[in-house]
């Protein structure tokens, strides 16, 4: 319930792929795009938050013919284009083909005072794009605040300019994350001097960073193998291993797992195995021990897990594994 909460948890859950999956650092097509759509995450985010709908708002305008590239001149704007989470429009757009289109949200407290207003500066020729681009900075810039558990408040305000965010409301911004960062603070302290270093309690809810061991490649190499803007798809299993014993537990199997290589969809050191890999081949490694949030929200029997987490017997473990197979 509470992984539910966060941006990053609400993907995951989505992608049905806790261990595996991440929220990506970018919105490419609908077609590459796994999982709930930045949009809808923002909608869950605000629900979950007793937050109003978030408030999106569409500027038309159009380019001037005599530029190239990218650079971009507005002739002429149109009618802003005012809509709720629900999709319910307040005005109309006045569409051309050389229009494009500028995404604004605004989250609203349930009172309806604003909270934060993102105003991404990047144009694009479809409504679409525009709004889940958005939506993705907006998710981007809470989620990454999320992971944190001692960083000060005034360092989250400090980092919205380079998302496009203006704070209004200091206060409910701190609210939401001091809620889950005190959360993330409980869980951890259950290994504290046990499992990890001081240092570990600021770390993400991925394995970003985290170093692929032992890495161990079989079957026939074809010599083709996944680039960025590929979409592999993989079938995999991690374990919970003690090194010094024959001990392994079961927290999360997933029999197909399809990600785009290159916008951070998987996370570090499954991308990174998978892109040495070809079609057929299967590949054992180990990496460093994940945050006990997640293994509590992937793993079935949580009393289990606890009761590992807590023992004596782990103190020298720190490794996962992941036996996978690329489909193509």
């Amino acid at each position: 319930m509470l992984l539910g909460k966060t941006p990053g948890g609400i993907y995951k859950l989505s992608r049905e792929a806790i261990l595996a999956a991440e929220l990506p650092s970018r919105f490419t097509t609908r077609a590459n795009w796994r999982g709930s759509l930045p949009r809808d995450i923002l909608c869950m985010f605000c629900r979950q938050h007793r937050l109003s709908e978030p408030l999106f708002s569409f500027h038309p305008f159009k380019t001037s013919s005599v530029l190239s590239g990218s650079s971009l001149k507005v002739a002429e704007s149109g009618d802003n284009v005012i809509e709720h989470g629900n999709g319910v429009c307040v005005t109309s757009p006045m569409h051309s083909d050389s229009e494009m289109f500028k995404c604004e949200i605004k989250l609203l407290s349930r009172c309806g005072d604003l909270i934060l207003l993102c105003s991404p500066k990047d144009g694009y020729k479809k409504q679409n794009d525009a709004i889940q681009n958005a939506s993705l900075k907006v998710l981007s810039w809470l989620d990454m605040w999320f992971k944190s558990v001692i960083l000060p408040f005034e360092r989250v305000c400090e980092t919205a300019d380079d998302f496009n965010i203006q704070i209004y409301s200091n206060d409910i911004i701190s609210e939401i994350l001091a809620g889950q960062s005190t959360h993330n603070g409980q869980l951890n302290a259950i290994q504290c001097n046990k499992l990890v270093e001081p240092t570990f309690m600021n770390s993400s809810y991925d394995m970003l960073g985290n170093i692929v061991q032992s890495l161990k490649i079989e079957g026939p190499y074809s010599g083709v193998c996944p680039c960025n803007g590929s979409l592999p798809c993989i079938r995999y299993s991690v374990s919970l291993a003690v090194e010094s014993q024959n001990v392994k537990e079961v927290i999360e199997v997933c029999d197909e797992f399809e990600f785009e290589v290159g916008v951070g969809a998987a996370v570090s050191c499954i991308e990174e195995v998978v892109m040495q890999m070809s079609v057929g081949q299967y590949a054992y490694f180990s990496t460093n021990f994940l945050t006990s949030n997640l293994i509590f929200a992937s793993a079935g029997e949580s009393t289990k897990m606890l009761s590992l987490l807590s023992s004596s017997e782990l103190l020298s473990l720190n490794s996962l594994s992941f036996p996978g197979s690329v489909w193509g």
